[in-house]
């Protein structure tokens, strides 16, 4: 029968998303598929609506309230629901659904969702039929869930619902972290540790949360709640069974686990410990144990002062020496290159010359080269990039794990000749060409970031005025041909090399921050950080896919909803760092989102 308490199927959300399938209703919410009305994409809508207090109008369109003292709490809710979708907006992770969209119509609110084409973890176990999953089937989710959660925690935030009914797996095998509802934010920059800002109560999944969420204890709430929760998925996972309660763990104790590996074994019971303070207390600490390396931080501190220790204290010096270096090579050939850029300008005024008066002598054009801009008391070097025909894609020596179909068809695509920023633009090239800096404490040699498409638009835009030559966004194309080497490539998996850390700051080094430019070595091109530190916004619209004919400087999409970025950031794991990988972003700004300047010839 029926339920009417839905939308209708065929109506029309925001004017924007068509109905097409009911999916599920519960008692917060009702979510549906839907698709786009520009360009008939899938997603995923989900619709506040009270199930005990709320009701659907005749048409079923507008949400009412019939008792007149529940609207307060309906209004209550509802900005609670809001604050959910913000939260999850800000957080933009491949191993993380994402919400793309929110939005308030007939009397309640929405947010919009990637679709995911897949099934959840709990849904695989059910076809298992009580045997456990693989464990290399598991380590390859578990991995992909470090690294959202890692994510979400140094952004402040706490999941507090992780079970495998809340991991979605897409059909190339990546897992996906869903439904934030019981999320909440604690202030990872206060002084007292464990501070949770939160207005709701605590809602849980037995079985798969920690005595302090239980009892309500919000402020005893942290990373170590969310461990406790993704130990116990691992225990489901293995074990194929329902985990034991926080209670039976401290009655107890827990429960044998034959056949698994001692090394997860150990990773489950440190993480189910019933005192938080006996538990481990972060991402970090779980991939110690998993690498079985002496973990830095003590197990319960979320608030603990940064700590370097072994190999990574030596890291941290030789990269204070490289920036030291390159803070004085930047400095002396500001003056030298600024030099050479003047006879260049009058080689090139010369040349102009005897066009404008129309020489009927034949006069050498000025060589296809990498020069160097100067703006004010700033330098820039660009990379001449020779055009060339290249396969674009998830080709073969990208990895099976790069399957994503946003990334295929593989196809042929040409170039004609451009130039290619040898760095990310820096935050001192930012201020020499803005007049003001996007984070007044950040380093200069840093990255700008948390940029919009069109900051950075506006950037090239005022880089050209100043210059007279036609700075750019590379376009998607330009972009990964140059990652890839251009006509230099060796067919690396990321962009100079098949070693992550030899060329990117990726989740597995960067300590969740940021680093300055040109610290990792440059690929064949001789251009630095094209794989990790921040994403790099592209000149294109987002497409799904690519067309499978060949392509003659391709500009992408007329139209869309997306930008597109490249490259992974800091936050980012192995996968997301290849050369082929792509990300997509309607979002005016973002931590991890800078960009790379291109220039027509």
């Amino acid at each position: 029968m029926e339920d009417n308490t839905y939308l209708a199927i065929g109506s029309i959300l925001d004017r924007r998303y068509e109905i097409k399938r009911h999916l599920a209703s519960g008692g917060f919410g009702k979510t549906y598929l839907v698709t786009t009305k520009l360009g008939g994409h899938k997603k995923v809508v989900k619709e506040f609506f009270l199930s005990s207090f709320c009701e659907r109008d005749a048409e079923r369109k507008e949400v009412t309230i019939s008792v007149p003292k529940n609207k307060e709490i309906f209004d209550t809710q509802k900005r609670k629901f809001l604050r959910e979708a913000e939260r999850c907006h800000s957080m933009e992770h491949p191993n993380i659904v994402w919400v793309s969209d929110l939005f308030e119509a007939n009397g309640t609110a929405y947010y919009v969702m990637d679709y995911v084409d897949g099934e959840t973890l709990e849904d695989k176990m059910q076809k298992l039929k009580g045997k456990p999953m693989p464990e290399d089937e598991v380590m390859r989710y578990l991995n992909q869930m470090l690294s959202a959660l890692e994510y979400v925690h140094a952004k402040g935030f706490l999941h507090l619902d992780i079970k495998p009914g809340n991991i979605m797996v897409d059909k190339a095998g990546n897992a996906m972290l869903i439904d934030f509802g019981a999320s909440k934010q604690f202030d990872i920059d206060s002084d007292e540790q464990n501070v949770v800002t939160t207005t709701a109560g605590l809602a849980y999944t037995p079985g798969y949360a920690p005595f302090e969420q239980q009892m309500g204890r919000i402020d005893a709430l942290g990373p170590y709640s969310d461990i406790y929760a993704l130990g116990a998925t691992l225990y489901r996972l293995l074990v194929a069974k329902k985990p034991p309660t926080a209670m039976e763990i401290q009655e107890q104790g827990m429960p044998k686990m034959d056949n698994i590996t001692p090394v997860l074994a150990n990773v489950i019971t440190k993480s189910m410990a019933f005192s938080r303070n006996d538990r481990l207390g972060s991402v970090a600490e779980i991939r110690a144990l998993l690498n079985n390396e002496t973990p830095c931080a003590q197990p319960g501190n979320i608030n603990n002062d940064e700590t370097i220790c072994g190999e990574n204290a030596a890291t941290q010096v030789v990269e204070d020496r490289q920036r030291d270096t390159i803070r004085k090579i930047t400095k002396k050939s500001r003056y030298v290159w600024g030099a050479a850029a003047g006879v260049v300008a009058v080689v090139v005024g010369v040349v102009m010359s005897f066009m404008l008066m129309g020489s009927s002598e034949t006069v050498e054009t000025v060589k296809f080269a990498d020069f160097v801009e100067t703006i004010g008391n700033e330098t820039f070097d660009m990379v001449a990039v020779e055009g060339g025909t290249f396969k674009m894609g998830a080709t073969p020596e990208q990895g099976e794990d790069v399957s994503y179909e946003r990334s295929r068809p593989v196809h042929d695509v040409t170039l004609d000749n451009y130039y290619i920023g040898k760095t990310e633009v820096t935050q001192a090239l930012w201020n020499a060409v803005m007049g003001n800096g996007l984070d007044e404490k950040s380093d200069d040699l840093m990255p700008v970031r948390n940029v919009s498409w069109d900051e950075a638009c506006e950037f090239c835009a005022r880089l050209s005025e100043m210059t007279g030559k036609k700075y750019h966004l590379p376009t998607e194309a330009q972009w990964e041909y140059a990652a890839r080497g251009g006509n230099k490539s060796n067919g690396y998996r990321y962009s100079g090399s098949n070693d992550l850390g030899d060329v990117a700051w990726n989740i597995g080094n960067s300590e969740n921050k940021v680093h300055a430019v040109a610290l990792k070595k440059a690929n064949e091109l001789g251009l630095y950080d094209m794989s990790g530190n921040v994403s790099e916004w592209c000149l294109d619209w987002w497409h799904d896919g690519y067309p499978a004919e060949p392509q003659m400087n391709p500009q992408g999409e007329p139209t869309g909803e997306y930008r597109v970025h490249r490259g992974g950031n800091s936050w980012f794991d192995a996968v997301h760092c290849v050369v082929s990988d792509r990300g997509r972003s309607p979002k005016p700004k973002g931590e991890n989102l800078g960009f790379r300047l291109a220039m027509t010839p």
